[in-house]
């Protein structure tokens, strides 16, 4: 059994996200893969869609996680592959002066991509709307002064050792649950930060960047006190 978060697969490409909200995959908390897809594959893909990097064992493996990229038109993924298996044969055919054969097979995010952050970030944006909830894959619902956050766990929970415990049930808060569409989720009141500053930190749970204007040293000592009291975890 292969675990991954559906908030992260959807965000990331636009064929999962069909497949996740309007096609064959649509409500589903477990999706049987074809024989076709590997396990290899799959984890491939997974660690594309959470980190924007690929890393094979094998320069061989390219061949074999081809086919799911291109079937999720993950094309520029599959170039970038191409050039890295080219420089790997002309390293290890001599063409290429080198101590060390090329086995394994690494790309990383282009030089100065927002792309992963972006689509975290969206994610974020989306929260106060609720008749995105459902197909945002939000599971939990967290109100401050007034305003609902339709938020996801992979993110807060996974991240913030405040919220973990908030949401595993040692506070009454994290018991009360809501029907929001399809899904029943979680809600928790938070008390202890305006809307604002929570805000700030969300945006850093989700894409490790918090934008706070330097004029503005109060808010800006609120917030470093906020992600403090969080945890955040590392």
């Amino acid at each position: 059994r292969l675990v991954s978060s559906r908030c992260v697969l959807e965000c990331r490409n636009e064929v999962l996200r069909d497949a996740l909200t309007v096609g064959r995959w649509r409500g589903k908390s477990e999706i049987r893969l074809p024989p076709i897809v590997t396990a290899l594959q799959w984890n491939t893909l997974v660690t594309l869609m959470y980190t924007e990097r690929v890393d094979l064992n094998s320069v061989a493996h390219v061949q074999l996680v081809r086919p799911i990229l291109k079937k999720l038109a993950e094309h520029d993924v599959i170039a970038r592959l191409d050039r890295e298996v080219d420089l790997a044969r002309r390293v290890n055919s001599g063409r290429i002066p080198s101590l060390n054969k090329v086995t394994r097979l690494v790309i990383k995010p282009p030089f100065k991509s927002y792309a992963l952050r972006c689509d975290f970030l969206a994610l974020l944006r989306d929260a106060e709307r609720p008749e995105l909830a459902a197909d945002r894959f939000a599971d939990v619902c967290v109100r401050v002064e007034d305003h609902e956050l339709y938020l996801h766990r992979f993110f807060i929970q996974r991240r913030s050792e405040w919220f973990r415990v908030l949401l595993t049930g040692r506070f009454s808060e994290g018991n009360e649950r809501i029907e929001q569409g399809e899904c029943a989720m979680a809600v928790v009141t938070v008390h202890a930060l305006p809307y604002h500053t929570l805000m700030v930190v969300l945006r850093y749970l989700y894409t490790d960047l918090s934008l706070i204007h330097i004029s503005e040293p109060t808010r800006l000592l609120s917030i470093s006190y906020a992600v403090f009291c969080l945890k955040k975890k590392t």
